[in-house]
């Protein structure tokens, strides 16, 4: 005679069962489109070591010198190339963490944080021009994002980008994908609207977006939908002029989210967005290039920590085991992949003396030859920065290029 379980032991059994049933019913599959393209080779000019620092930006403010700024405490250190040598120059004002740079006119640099609410000029010299108002967004009140400068100095900023858990009001309030703040610093004109991906998470979730210029063209790519937009000025008034869809190379579940709420907590409400863009990182060098990090071979990683097992449903998410870079021109045509370096990077930044920069898994930053220019300088092929990224010392850049003692 066989013997029945328990009914705690019975129910028990059962539960697990359908757990794994359910589980297996909702566990992501990706199919692969096509296959991948030949990936060509980057030229390796150095690796850069950055020790305690870890900058959240680079940019070169002349042939042979970088700045770069750390990415907790917006320590900014100047780094000559061809020595390996790096020196202070003060930090940004406030706690500015992950700052990013765009270049500008006239040797001055636009430096952002989402962070810190910053917008501001700063000097050649390391000095601080002035800040600028951020633009309000109605779901986010004053905010800054993805920047660019347009040759007559006015900037557009993407407020919403890499914002990935902003919730959007319901019912829905539409709000502008992009503010212009002219060059005298008062917004002029908002452009694009940010589409209603549903749910609430979902809109921001896929808002992630790079921006750039050329002459008097503004160039806005989408992250997630790999795709290139193209807006031009129509009697001082800017109207997408073209668009371009890159391939996918991959098709994923489409995003959703999941959100567990406590209702006992302030602001309890604990949400996942699951959800991969087609490309992680990108940027525009000054002559209109596209510099994509593209995603590829992604897959489900079912791994998780314990609080996320307890509080959402399906534990995991999407990882992508590799990425190559793409580089086509402001139009998408003529598009060449190559293979990183360690292939694997996380950030790309482009720069006007021929070499690119990206960061690695293991923390470090490559340099690699631009495919499409020359190196304009020498430069040492082992750096590492000795300084350390720390609110004391130095003291902040103030209007006057001073360093007033905190």
């Amino acid at each position: 005679m066989t013997r029945r379980p328990t009914n705690s032991l019975y129910w028990s059994q059962l539960l697990l069962m359908l757990l794994v049933i359910v589980g297996c019913e909702r566990a992501p599959v990706v199919t692969t489109k096509t296959s991948p393209p030949r990936l060509l080779s980057l030229e390796p000019l150095a690796t850069i070591d950055v020790g305690r620092f870890f900058p959240s930006d680079v940019i070169d403010v002349a042939d042979c010198t970088l700045w770069l700024v750390g990415s907790e405490w917006g320590r900014l250190v100047q780094l000559d190339l061809p020595s390996g040598t790096a020196r202070t120059l003060g930090r940004l004002p406030g706690w500015t963490r992950n700052a990013q740079f765009e270049h500008g006119p006239a040797g001055s640099i636009l430096a952002w944080s989402q962070d810190a609410t910053l917008l501001a000029w700063l000097a050649h010299d390391g000095s601080l021009l002035r800040t600028i108002q951020p633009p309000t967004h109605p779901w986010l009140g004053p905010a800054v994002g993805p920047a660019t400068v347009l040759s007559d100095g006015a900037v557009a900023v993407a407020p919403l980008s890499d914002r990935p858990l902003v919730p959007s009001p319901r019912p829905w309030q539409g709000s502008a994908l992009l503010w212009l703040i002219g060059a005298d610093g008062t917004a002029s004109q908002t452009l694009g609207r940010v589409p209603d991906s549903g749910g609430t998470y979902l809109s921001s979730a896929q808002a992630g977006l790079r921006l750039g210029s050329i002459g008097d063209t503004l160039l806005t790519f989408w992250l997630s939908a790999a795709m290139l937009d193209r807006f031009a000025p129509t009697d001082a008034v800017f109207q997408i002029s073209g668009s371009t869809r890159f391939p996918k190379y991959f098709e994923a579940r489409p995003a959703w989210e999941d959100v567990w709420n406590a209702e006992w907590l302030l602001n309890g409400e604990q949400p996942i967005v699951y959800h991969i863009p087609h490309f992680h990182d990108a940027t525009f060098a000054r002559d209109g290039r596209l510099l994509a990090l593209r995603n590829a071979g992604v897959r489900w990683h079912a791994n998780d920590s314990p609080y996320a097992r307890a509080m959402f449903a399906l534990p995991g998410g999407w990882v992508a085991t590799s990425r190559w870079l793409e580089i086509s021109t402001y139009r998408g045509e003529s598009p060449a992949a190559y293979r990183l370096p360690g292939e694997w990077a996380s950030k790309i930044v482009a720069t006007d003396i021929g070499m690119l920069f990206l960061w690695l898994r293991d923390g470090s930053i490559a340099v690699v030859r631009d495919p499409g220019a020359a190196p304009r300088c020498e430069v040492e092929p082992e750096i590492r920065i000795h300084e350390a990224d720390a609110p004391r010392p130095p003291s902040y850049l103030d209007g006057t290029g001073s360093r007033d003692p905190l």
